[in-house]
C-alpha cells in the first residue's frame, strides 16, 4: 500500500500531543557542542521545492558533501540529478519499508554526529516529532519552520513559516551548511526549435487550485494558433495525468496538438526544455525546472506567487497574475486556500486567456536560433542534449 501525501496530512493532527511534549524534553537538554560540519536536511515531499532548494544551494556553493537529504522515494530522481551525493530515502510504497527506514535513519544520525537537522517540511507536528527524536539520538541542534511561532533556545531554533517567503525559509537552513568553493554552474549552448511550445496544464495534486482552467487553456491556445499557425504544441505531465491533459488535446482537435504526458521521463523533459522556444504552465514542480534552466517561460499565478520563491522577472520569464488582494492564499501547507473567494479561484478564472496569448507572443517574438543553458556542473551534458542539438562548448 503506497503512502500519498494527503493520508500523511489527514493523520498530521494526532502527533500535536507528542509533538510538544518531546519538544519541550529536548529544549531543556541544553545546547549541544557540533560534532561535525554535516548537516541532515528533511525535505520530503515537493518536487517543486526541492528543485528550488537546490537551485539556492547552488547559488551559495553549498558542499553537499556535507549534508544528507532526507525525502521520499519518489523524489529520488530529481535529487540524484541535483547532485546530492548523501540520499537518505524514505519509501512510502508500504508501512514496513517505511517504518523500517525511519528507524534505520537513527543509526546513520548517530554514526555521522551532524551539527543540526533541519526540517524544511514546515507545519507538520509528525515530521517535527521525527526531526527532535533524531536531533536527540544525534545530540546534535535542530530548526525547523512552523505557523505562527518563533522560538529560540540553545538547541532549538523554529522561525514562523507563515511570515516568510520559501525562499528566506531555505537560505536561514542554508546559513547553517557548510559551503565550498568548488564550480557547481556550467553553461551550454543548444539549437532553438522557435516552433516548439510546451505547455503544462497540471498541478500536483496536493492542491489542484493552482490548475488554470482547462477552457481558458483551450481559448489560449486556439488564439495562439491563430497568431502563428506554424507553432507545434507539446503538453507535458505524467502518466496518470495523461487523461486530464487528454481533454484539453480533444477540444482542440485538428491544431498540432501532441499529448506527451507520460511519454518523457525526467531526462527527456528536460532535453525538451532545453531547445523549447516557450514554456507555458502554472505553479508545479516543472515551472521551477524551467526556471533553473533559465528557459522563456510564462507562469500563470493565483492562489502561490512568484514572489514567495524568490523570482524575479527577467527576460526569459513573464509571471503572469492578477495580483488580488487575497493572493497569495497558500504560503505553507497550514494555509487556507481559496477562503475568500470562496472556492471560485478568481484569480486564475478571472485571468484573460488573451492576456496569455499576448504575453505568449512577446517570449516568442524575443526566440532566438542558439540558447545558453545553465546546466549544473554534476549533470552529464550528453545524457540530456541530443547530438544534434549540441554546439561546441
Amino acid at each position: 500500500m503506497r503512502i500519498s501525501a494527503r493520508s500523511l496530512l489527514v493523520i498530521d493532527r494526532f502527533f500535536w500531543l507528542p509533538h510538544k511534549l518531546t519538544e519541550l524534553i529536548y529544549s531543556r537538554s541544553g545546547s549541544f557542542d557540533p560534532h561535525s560540519d554535516h548537516t541532515f536536511v528533511i525535505k520530503l515531499m515537493g518536487m517543486g521545492s526541492l528543485i528550488r532548494f537546490a537551485s539556492l544551494c547552488q547559488q551559495c556553493q553549498v558542499d553537499k558533501n556535507k549534508m544528507t537529504l532526507i525525502t521520499f522515494s519518489r523524489q529520488q530522481e530529481i535529487c540524484q540529478l541535483f547532485g546530492f551525493p548523501h540520499l537518505f530515502i524514505i519509501r512510502s510504497d508500504s508501512l514496513v519499508r517505511f517504518f523500517g527506514d525511519c528507524l534505520y535513519l537513527f543509526r546513520e544520525v548517530r554514526k555521522k554526529n551532524p551539527s543540526h537537522i533541519i526540517d524544511f517540511e514546515r507545519c507538520s507536528h509528525a515530521v517535527s516529532l521525527f526531526r527532535l527524536l533524531l536531533a536527540m539520538r544525534g545530540k546534535c541542534n535542530s530548526l525547523s519552520f512552523e505557523a505562527g511561532r518563533f522560538v529560540s533556545h540553545k538547541n532549538l531554533v523554529i522561525h514562523p513559516a507563515d511570515k516568510i517567503s520559501l525562499e528566506q525559509l531555505f537560505l536561514l537552513g542554508i546559513e547553517k551548511m557548510t559551503k565550498t568553493s568548488n564550480k557547481t554552474i556550467a553553461t551550454y549552448t543548444v539549437k532553438v526549435d522557435q516552433k516548439k511550445v510546451l505547455i503544462n496544464i497540471n498541478a500536483s495534486d496536493f492542491l489542484l487550485a493552482r490548475r488554470y482552467p482547462i477552457e481558458s487553456y483551450v481559448e489560449a491556445v486556439r488564439q495562439l494558433h491563430q497568431a502563428d499557425q506554424n507553432l507545434q504544441f507539446h503538453l507535458t505531465g505524467s502518466t496518470h495525468e495523461f487523461e486530464y491533459v487528454q481533454k484539453l488535446a480533444d477540444q482542440l482537435a485538428g491544431l498540432p496538438i501532441h499529448n506527451q504526458a507520460g511519454k518523457w521521463n525526467l531526462s527527456q523533459l528536460i532535453h525538451e526544455f532545453s531547445n523549447c522556444a516557450l514554456f507555458i504552465t502554472c505553479d508545479s514542480g516543472p515551472v521551477h525546472l524551467g526556471i533553473h534552466l533559465n528557459i522563456p517561460m510564462l507562469a500563470l499565478w493565483g492562489p502561490t506567487q512568484a514572489a514567495h520563491f524568490g523570482y524575479r522577472s527577467t527576460k526569459n520569464l513573464i509571471s503572469l497574475s492578477l495580483l488580488l488582494g487575497c493572493s497569495p492564499c497558500f504560503t505553507h501547507p497550514d494555509s487556507k486556500p481559496a477562503i475568500f473567494c470562496k472556492g471560485r479561484i478568481d484569480c486564475l478564472a478571472n485571468l484573460s486567456p488573451s492576456l496569455v496569448k499576448q504575453e505568449a507572443i512577446k517570449l516568442l517574438s524575443q526566440s532566438t536560433p542558439l540558447r545558453s543553458i545553465n546546466f549544473p556542473s554534476s549533470w552529464e551534458y550528453q545524457n540530456f542534449i541530443k547530438p544534434e542539438d549540441r554546439l561546441a562548448i
